[in-house]
């Protein structure tokens, strides 16, 4: 372990090395691992039409963006840690000012490899069940 600061509290807190991080799957079914993904979207209602289309194509296209998503990911102060967000935009895992400040992104892109999206009715509330399963009887208290 290595002692490291959040900037907002400046108390320090005992944080896991780096080399010390592994990404594995974890398998959901008799049918294996494969990771399954999530992406939020935008939409833009049909009723949207003139300047109000104008005005929302714009605003997807700038929180979209790639600076936009990266200035996301980044940490915001010196010290921080970075969002470890998974970023949809394939080329933002290979940018080298991510790469530098939060050297994970590495090791997440390729347990994703493979992945397929996840889809289907209930899907929030099934996946927080999962999630509640694991913290009880994996994770521990």
């Amino acid at each position: 372990m290595k002692e490291c600061r959040r900037a907002e509290e400046g108390e320090p807190r005992e944080c896991v090395a780096l080399d010390r991080i592994a990404v594995r799957p974890l398998a959901l079914s008799e049918q294996g691992a494969r990771p399954f993904v999530r992406v939020d979207s935008l939409a833009i209602s049909s009723l949207c039409t003139g300047e109000c289309l104008d005005a929302a194509a714009a605003f997807v296209a700038h929180v979209t963006s790639e600076s936009e998503v990266l200035s996301a990911l980044l940490p915001h102060a010196p010290g921080n840690p970075p969002h470890y967000l998974l970023p949809a935009l394939s080329s933002l895992y290979e940018n080298e000012d991510l790469r530098e400040q939060a050297p994970l992104y590495g090791l997440l892109l390729s347990a994703l490899e493979g992945a397929v999206p996840a889809e289907g009715r209930g899907l929030n509330r099934r996946l927080r069940a999962i999630g509640a399963h694991l913290d009880r009887n994996v994770l521990g208290p």
